[in-house]
């Protein structure tokens, strides 16, 4: 078995559809099983500016141009690979201690349930939840970056992703 992390800190869902154009990844998304892909974050919180500015209209444009990005890049991945499995692991708040997270929280969850609706429209798309995580708790999975979930925080995600797995198999096997 050969893991492939493909994955670009701060990349956007411009760049993840831009990246699957690349000759080396497009084969390895052709040759792939099964694809993890956890995109959206950086759409949403634009690297922490959300904090300072919650405009409507803006957050709208950037979900819009989001979802489309992402549709095109659900149906590159199955152009590609009509087989693999894609798991797609949505969005939580990182943003758990600032003075505006209900409002944060709010648009997350939109974010979370338009992905996921997007999702159900793909044949072998999981939408994996990861949301929840980061409620109460949130302080405990966060680097120290404040942004990317810790060795912790991974961990709640690859159990999370397990648990759909093997859901899944055995939904296979019967």
């Amino acid at each position: 078995m050969t893991l492939s992390n493909l994955a670009i800190s701060g990349a956007r869902s411009n760049q993840l559809l831009n990246q699957l154009g690349q000759k080396e990844i497009a084969q390895q998304v052709t040759n792939a099983d099964v694809i993890f892909m956890t995109i959206g974050g950086n759409d949403l919180f634009r690297g922490g500016a959300a904090l300072e500015d919650l405009n409507a209209s803006e957050i709208q444009k950037n979900e819009t141009a989001y979802l489309k990005n992402l549709e095109q890049t659900y149906a590159r991945i199955r152009a590609l690979n009509k087989d693999a499995v894609i798991y797609h692991l949505g969005l939580y708040n990182p943003f758990v201690d600032v003075k505006n997270r209900a409002e944060l929280a709010s648009i997350a969850a939109k974010w979370n349930m338009d992905t996921q609706n997007l999702a159900s429209k793909f044949s072998r798309v999981v939408y994996v939840p990861t949301y929840d995580y980061f409620i109460l708790n949130g302080k405990k999975y966060l680097s120290s970056d404040h942004f990317h979930p810790n060795g912790a925080g991974y961990q709640l995600f690859a159990d999370r992703v397990s648990s759909v797995m093997t859901t899944d198999e055995e939904s296979d096997a019967k």
